[in-house]
C-alpha cells in the first residue's frame, strides 16, 4: 500500500476547489484517472479533504523532510511535482489560486488551510498527528534542534548553490561545518536519557527525528564514511530508516533520484 499519491499540475489546477479524494489503497491512479477518481469517491469519503497535499519540485530538496515525516507516520497524502523548467508559469497559477503564501515552495494544504516554509510545515504536522513535543523541557530541546538543522542546512545549501568549486569545497566543508553540525547532533541525541538508543525525545517518535535523519542522509551522499566516529547517530539514522513506513518509501521507486536544484550532492 502506497502512502503517497502524485497528482499532476494540470489535474490540481483544474480541481483545487473540489479537493483531493483518493483513498489511501488506491495505488497506481494516474493522472488521467484524477477527474474520474474524484467524482467516484466524493460521495462517500467526504473526510478525506483533510488529507494533506504537498507541492514541491520533483526532486528531495526541502520538500524531503515533509515526504519523509508523512511516510514515516504512514499519513495518507497526494503530492503535486512541478519542474523547474515549467516553475513559472505553475507559480502565477498556484499564486493566484492562494496556493504560494510566501512565493515559494514547499507548500502543503489541508483542507482549506495552507502552509508554507518547511519547518514550519513539520511543527503543524507535528502538532496535528502527535508527532512532536509535549512538556516545556521537551519544547526546548526540539526548538535548539530546529535552530541548530536550520544552521546546518543554509552551510550545506551554501556548498550545493554557491561553490565555485564544489569538489574543493566540498572536502572543506566536511571537514569544517560538516563534521562541526554532526558533533552537536550526536551530542543531542546522546543526551536523550538513554544514551541516543531510542529517539531524539527517547521514547517518542517525532518530527525531530526526521529532521535529522534528512540531512544525516544528504550528507552520507557527500561522504559514506561520514558516520564512521558517530556511532550513536548512526544507530539513529539505521533506526528510522527500518521504520516501516520509511522503509517502504525507500523501497518503492517513487523517492526521487534528483537530489538538489542542480548537479551537486554527491
Amino acid at each position: 500500500m502506497s502512502i503517497g499519491h502524485r497528482i499532476s499540475v494540470d489535474d490540481r489546477l483544474a480541481h483545487t476547489k473540489r479537493r483531493h479524494r483518493f483513498s489511501s489503497d488506491r495505488d497506481g491512479v494516474s493522472a488521467d484517472d484524477f477527474p474520474s477518481a474524484i467524482d467516484s469517491e466524493e460521495k462517500s469519503m467526504s473526510t478525506d479533504t483533510q488529507k494533506p497535499t504537498l507541492y514541491y519540485f520533483d526532486l528531495r530538496g526541502k520538500g524531503e523532510v515533509i515526504r519523509l515525516l508523512l511516510e514515516a507516520a504512514e499519513i495518507p497524502y497526494d503530492e503535486v511535482t512541478i519542474t523547474h523548467a515549467t516553475w513559472d508559469d505553475n507559480k502565477h497559477k498556484f499564486n493566484e489560486q492562494g496556493l504560494l503564501p510566501f512565493g515559494q515552495i514547499p507548500s502543503l494544504t489541508v483542507g482549506d488551510q495552507v502552509y508554507a516554509q518547511s519547518q514550519a510545515i513539520l511543527r503543524y504536522l507535528g502538532r496535528r498527528y502527535d508527532l512532536t513535543s509535549t512538556t516545556e523541557p521537551d519544547h526546548y530541546r526540539i526548538d535548539a534542534l530546529c535552530s541548530i538543522i536550520a544552521d546546518w542546512r543554509n552551510a550545506y545549501d551554501a556548498l550545493i548553490y554557491r561553490s565555485s568549486d564544489y569538489q574543493q569545497d566540498k572536502s572543506v566543508y566536511l571537514k569544517s561545518n560538516g563534521l562541526g553540525h554532526i558533533t552537536v547532533v550526536d551530542k543531542f541525541l546522546k543526551a536523550n536519557g538513554d544514551g541516543g538508543s531510542t529517539w531524539f525525545l527517547k521514547d517518542k517518535f517525532t518530527f525531530a527525528d526526521v529532521l535529522i535523519w534528512d540531512l544525516v542522509d544528504s550528507h552520507l551522499l557527500l561522504d559514506a564514511q561520514f558516520l564512521e566516529s558517530y556511532p550513536v547517530t548512526r544507530g539513529h539514522y539505521e533506526r528510522l530508516r527500518n521504520m516501516r513506513g520509511v522503509n517502504k518509501y525507500l523501497e518503492s521507486g517513487r523517492r526521487s533520484e534528483k537530489i538538489n536544484g542542480n548537479d551537486n550532492g554527491r
